[in-house]
């Protein structure tokens, strides 16, 4: 789907409410290609985190201030409030988690598994898991490879195990009602 600023793209893998516009979510999880430097959409009342993924070196300047260089696979918090300018010298990809801060709080973190090792539920969160390199079997034996995707609304115990050595973003989503 196109940016809100119409400057680029991204693949959305997680919205709540489903369906909701870029106006009216709780929270919003997406991967975004990058193909020139410029402005970001601005998200009035949204606190973002963003993960480099690939490509080269992208760095990020908040409200005037001086750029940020992002490092790969670590996060990077930013109001979605602040003009954001990214400036980038080729195709990059990144991972993109935006939670509007009056319905919810969110953390994102990247898990380095090794074989056998769970990703926990807790009842009162959301959880989305996105693999990054390896793989993950879901509890009702379903597969995650590198580029899927799954969330689950709440729940409590393993939502999936390591197939071997993994790496993946694991987002989680704590609602303020």
């Amino acid at each position: 789907m196109p940016w809100k600023n119409g400057q680029g793209s991204t693949t959305e893998i997680a919205v709540e409410p489903p369906g909701a516009a870029l106006d009216g979510f709780a929270w919003r999880i997406s991967v975004a290609e990058l193909r020139v430097s410029g402005p970001f959409s601005t998200f009035p009342g949204y606190d973002r985190v963003i993960v480099q993924l690939d490509g080269p070196p992208m760095s990020l300047a908040h409200g005037g201030a001086a750029p940020v260089r992002l490092d790969p696979l670590v996060p990077h918090a930013f109001s979605g409030d602040d003009e954001t300018a990214c400036a980038v010298a080729g195709v990059a990809h990144d991972f993109n988690l935006m939670v509007r801060r009056d319905l919810a709080t969110a953390a994102l973190v990247v898990r380095r598994l090794s074989g056998g090792e769970a990703i926990e539920l807790a009842a009162d969160v959301a959880t989305v898991v996105y693999v990054l390199e390896g793989a993950l079997e879901l509890r009702d034996g379903d597969r995650l490879d590198p580029g899927d995707a799954s969330a689950e609304k709440a729940g409590e115990g393993v939502m999936c195990r390591s197939a071997g050595t993994a790496v993946a973003l694991v987002a989680t989503l704590r609602p303020r009602w």
